[in-house]
């Protein structure tokens, strides 16, 4: 014989909250804008459209999966919040610094383009 489920675990109950959905809905936007993607010109709308709603979807559904409204504020502190902001800005920058650096004069085909010529 099964045991039955508790009362709490019987039912699908999804909470999302209002910041949670802000987010999910402006995320979409704030990544494109950020990388100042040729796609949020007037010609690229109905595909940010697209983007936007399939994102947005697929964010609220992870949300869901994931039960980000429970608990997480009882175990996040501001000091847990200011090492994610620092562990981002260092990976910002080191990225940038990276990617200036990586620029040369040579090929990118190696010596296959000596070869074929």
């Amino acid at each position: 014989m099964a045991a039955s489920l508790p009362t709490s675990r019987c039912s699908l109950r999804v909470k999302w909250s209002v910041f949670d959905i802000g987010w999910a809905a402006l995320a979409p936007y704030l990544a494109l804008a950020i990388r100042d993607a040729y796609i949020l010109s007037a010609d690229g709308i109905q595909t940010v459209a697209i983007y936007w709603l399939i994102t947005f979807i697929f964010s609220l559904f992870a949300f869901a999966a994931f039960r980000l409204r429970d608990g997480i504020t009882n175990y996040f502190s501001v000091h847990d919040a200011v090492e994610i902001a620092k562990a981002v800005f260092v990976a910002e920058l080191s990225r940038r610094s990276g990617s200036t650096s990586s620029t040369s004069a040579t090929p990118r085909c190696g010596s296959t383009c000596a070869s074929s010529s």
